[in-house]
């Protein structure tokens, strides 16, 4: 047993070794199990680990669609409210754009007293390794009564004027 290097016993295992594979005569059935669950944490951590990132992947995709369709809905909104006050169609799109996600599509539709403005946004789910995902939403607004012959909406004053000195 001298001359071997690192104490190696006669059977090629070091003692430091044997008491990690094999628990010590007498002890107790927590320490013996301990004892030969060594290394399967680290094993199980590494198995779950792309799942866990595979999952926190779906949840922001997720996340990024609801937040998508969210936009769209502020965005109908915001084309009916100006549709509503009889902008033109050209002015609805650009409001409502201004307000909708990226690549966003508006198109906006009046029938008599009544204006719709639909806006819809492709997301892509999960970047290349997922499809697309439509997101849209359709607001309906009344339009307002005209002053004028002109054709635009009279302008709503909520500002008190100011009084001369």
């Amino acid at each position: 047993m001298r001359g071997r290097p690192g104490g190696a016993a006669r059977c090629g295992r070091t003692v430091r070794e044997r008491s990690v594979t094999r628990p010590p005569a007498g002890a107790s059935p927590a320490v013996r199990s301990r004892a030969r669950d060594g290394g399967s944490a680290t094993l199980e951590l590494a198995v779950a680990m792309p799942a866990v990132v595979l999952l926190l992947a779906v949840v922001l995709a997720a996340a990024d669609v609801v937040v998508a369709q969210v936009d769209c809905v502020d965005a109908a909104r915001a084309g009916a409210r100006a549709a509503a006050r009889g902008e033109t169609p050209a002015l609805v799109r650009a409001s409502a754009l201004r307000v909708a996600p990226a690549g966003a599509v508006v198109a906006v539709r009046s029938g008599g007293s009544t204006v719709v403005v639909e806006v819809s946004s492709r997301r892509a789910a999960l970047g290349r390794f997922g499809g697309t995902l439509l997101t849209g939403a359709t607001a309906t607004a009344a339009v307002e009564a005209t002053a004028g012959a002109g054709g635009a909406a009279a302008p709503v004053s909520r500002v008190p004027p100011k009084r001369p000195r």
